[in-house]
């Protein structure tokens, strides 16, 4: 199993995903929230901002989102295929995630 990191949010009582999705994903699935996120209000109280460990998150979106899709897909090919979630992450970040991290922004 891969962990993916999404922004969720709660309202009356239900968790909804907010990560943009290219491809069909479940319906449900397990969540694991970070305890290690608190909110703080602003100083003027219009709203709370996310800080983990004392340091304030930045605001983050995925910028190449069809990279991360390849890299999940390519992942997921090698753990079918029988190869150890950690050769098969390894693999994925030696070749495409070298690719990434070359782009602007990353």
């Amino acid at each position: 199993m891969d962990l993916i990191l999404h922004s969720v949010v709660e309202r009356d009582g239900q968790w909804r995903c907010l990560t943009p999705q290219l491809v069909e994903a479940p319906p449900q699935f397990v969540f694991i929230p970070d305890s290690a996120i608190e909110w703080v209000e602003t100083s003027d109280g219009s709203e709370r901002e996310p800080f983990r460990n004392g340091t304030r998150l930045p605001d983050a979106l995925r910028k190449y989102p069809e990279d991360h899709i390849r890299m999940r897909d390519r992942f997921r090919e090698l753990i079918e295929s029988g190869i150890s979630v950690l050769d098969a992450r390894s693999m994925v970040d030696t070749t495409l995630g070298a690719e990434l991290s070359t782009k602007p922004g990353i």
